[in-house]
């Protein structure tokens, strides 16, 4: 039985030409000009999917989608639009709409999304959500930051939209391939696969086969046929970590199969389509990539409908006890352990790192620790040099100028050392090492912004700075 599209849009030859493709791909096709009409087409009879346009007339900025919505009908949205802006198109997927196109739209582009919304390429049913498997509960998705509960909320908004892609930023060891997981274990797609690369870890030629899979013979020692991670992932997930370090050759194939189109296994001739949502992340500055023509600005706009920013875990330090504690609970049960406890002064330690290798180095440090305790108490002597430290200063401790004088040079000065710069660099690294290295307090007390004192610590070769 043939699906039956939707096509609201007021201008007569876009619509007339939309109704022709429709109609020649065997959907069945009727065409309004209002969002009133659309209305009265989903009460009166079956409507698979909405093909909308939002600059109808009447209507204001996503309020054709929300009406939609608001119907309570169970067809599919598809907004296509003259707006190519990031921000609309992320507006229209969190109000409800399963994709985004732009006009002018190319037509097997549209046939593809029509067919994904319609489920006529391998339908996701809504599915009771799967809970995390034994053993596999995040790490990450606990914690009283806002700025980290700010993510999650997102993170559950994008899990809710199983089609749209998803891409996570921010440093090395802030979680971006937990947060994946919970994406696809939030979303319907949590009974399929989730399927996991790492893009760094192949070689480019390894790497192609290992997304879209091989025939025998494609290239030495392809001695049979090999399904890649795309076939695997059919109807959950895949999951791309470190995309920043995609091929560049690669990157226009990926992007096809992004926008819904077919992709042949290397050496092979038939086409395969598949139906699944991709998660990426990176720890890369993409945009910067792209200026340096080293990643595909049209690859980078489709990652990026959905674009979700880690935070460092120095910015949010509130929630260091209570990671610190759930390692040392897992850990313990690990190697059969007593849980033991983090004694006062090890815990203002943990609280006053500023953890560059963010949750992964925490983590590393509280395993290092339960093994060097041997089931005692967490002390200072069971923490690596770099995080036990300098005892943190309290605001009162900290030097004032007076206080840096007495540290300036004693012996003759050169004519190299009375130059105001020369001065200058002495002060500023003084004050520096004695605020323990903190670019926040060190800053307030040279009476400069942190971005100033940043520069001068990079250009005095003390770079880059953590905190």
């Amino acid at each position: 039985m043939a699906q039956h599209i939707l096509i609201v849009d007021d201008d007569e030859e876009i619509a007339a030409e939309l109704s022709r493709v429709v109609r020649a791909a065997g959907f069945e096709c009727k065409v309004v000009i209002d969002v009133a009409s659309a209305l009265a087409e989903l009460t009166a009879g079956p409507v698979d999917v909405v093909l909308l346009d939002l600059g109808l007339p009447g209507e204001e900025g996503l309020s054709p989608v929300e009406r939609v919505v608001r119907a309570g009908s169970s067809a599919r949205i598809v907004v296509l639009t003259g707006r190519d802006e990031a921000s609309l198109a992320i507006g229209a997927l969190r109000a409800g709409a399963s994709d985004y196109l732009v006009k002018p739209w190319k037509r097997d582009v549209l046939l593809a999304a029509l067919r994904r919304a319609a489920g006529a390429t391998a339908p996701v049913q809504p599915k009771e959500k799967a809970r995390p498997r034994q053993g596999s509960s995040p790490d990450l998705l606990f914690g009283s930051s806002p700025t980290f509960r700010a993510v999650i909320d997102q993170a559950r908004l994008a899990a809710e939209s199983p089609r749209v892609p998803v891409l996570l930023t921010g440093e090395c060891g802030t979680g971006k391939d937990v947060v994946g997981h919970q994406v696809h274990l939030w979303s319907p797609r949590s009974t399929g696969p989730f399927v996991s690369v790492n893009a760094a870890c192949l070689p480019a030629t390894l790497l192609e086969s290992e997304l879209f899979g091989h025939e025998a013979g494609a290239f030495t020692d392809a001695r049979g046929t090999r399904r890649g991670l795309f076939e695997q992932a059919h109807g959950g997930t895949l999951f791309l970590d470190e995309i920043g370090e995609l091929p560049i050759e690669l990157q226009p194939k990926l992007l096809r199969v992004l926008e819904g189109h077919p992709f042949r296994r290397l050496g092979g001739e038939r086409e395969i389509s598949v139906d699944v949502r991709l998660v990426a992340a990176t720890n890369r500055r993409l945009p910067e990539m792209i200026a340096q023509g080293r990643f595909r600005e049209d690859l980078y706009y489709r990652l990026s409908v959905f674009e979700l920013q880690l935070p460092p875990l120095r910015e949010r330090s509130s929630d260091i006890a209570e990671f610190a504690r759930h390692f040392l609970e897992s850990s313990s049960r690990d190697m059969d352990r007593p849980v033991p406890e983090i004694l006062p002064r090890a815990m203002e330690q943990l609280l006053a790192h500023p953890w560059p290798g963010n949750v992964r180095e925490l983590r590393n440090v509280i395993e290092r620790a339960v093994v060097l305790s041997r089931g005692e108490a967490i002390d200072l002597v069971h923490l690596p040099v770099e995080v036990r430290g300098a005892p943190p200063r309290r605001a009162s401790e900290l030097p004032t100028a007076s206080d840096l004088l007495p540290l300036l040079p004693r012996q003759p000065p050169t004519s190299d050392e009375l130059s105001l710069e020369a001065a200058t660099r002495v002060h500023v690294l003084k004050v520096f090492e004695l605020t323990s290295r903190n670019l926040t307090r060190a800053a307030s007390l040279l009476g400069i912004t942190r971005v100033s004192l940043r520069k001068k610590l990079k250009a005095y070769g003390i770079y880059p700075v953590q905190n």
